[in-house]
């Protein structure tokens, strides 16, 4: 069984993950998107909550902080549309 998506290391600067669409009518995985913002505009780097994805390339920057969460949610919101960063930044560095 083929994944639908695949998490890779990112393909855009500033930018913490990237995210692969399986495309049925080819057989090839296609970029779909880029998230998680790396940087801040003093070029210090942005914390999350939490790095669940597989590849935990950015967790040293977790804070585990649940009011900073919290906060988060409360600016940002959430969404179940899977084709938005924010779906995936929600999904795997807030939760």
């Amino acid at each position: 069984m083929v994944k639908q998506y695949i998490i890779i290391p990112p393909v855009r600067d500033g930018k913490k993950y990237s995210v692969l669409k399986f495309n049925e009518r080819n057989g090839k995985y296609e970029y779909l998107l880029s998230f998680g913002q790396l940087y801040k505009n003093d070029g210090s780097f942005y914390q999350h909550y939490k790095d669940t994805t597989p590849l935990k390339l950015w967790s040293d920057y977790d804070h585990n902080d649940k009011e900073r969460k919290r906060l988060y949610f409360a600016r940002f919101g959430k969404t179940k549309d899977k084709n938005s960063a924010k779906w995936w930044s929600n999904r795997f560095l807030w939760t």
